[in-house]
């Protein structure tokens, strides 16, 4: 995960606490894209892209694109994206992490 963008990384680096801490695993499915990363648990997937075109126009504001995936259980190349949001704030990226995570601990699998 080395070769990822500096701005993904310094997002993991943030994060590292809590994502150990809600036992995240972290998947690079995208080998292709270097701004980007996922945190999994178990089928949901949550995935987080620095957005590349506004990092090289602004240095000072990074903003964050993500979607939220249901795996298929019996194919894993297989996925519904249930939420799609682009252009959101470190913060705004946190507080739908959060809710993700809540979401996953509590089984409930419906994402509004």
């Amino acid at each position: 995960m080395n070769d990822k963008h500096a701005s993904i990384l310094l997002f993991l680096e943030r994060a590292s606490a809590w994502i150990q801490e809600n036992a995240f695993d972290i998947v690079d499915y995208w080998d292709a894209d270097l701004c980007a990363i996922g945190l999994r648990k178990k089928d949901k997937l949550f995935y987080i892209s620095t957005n590349y075109s506004v990092i090289h126009k602004n240095l000072n504001t990074l903003l964050y694109d993500y979607d939220v995936e249901q795996i298929d259980e019996n194919d894993s190349e297989k996925y519904t994206v249930i939420k799609e949001v682009r252009q959101v704030s470190e913060e705004e990226i946190i507080q739908e992490i959060n809710l993700f995570i809540n979401r996953c601990n509590n089984h409930c699998y419906l994402y509004i």
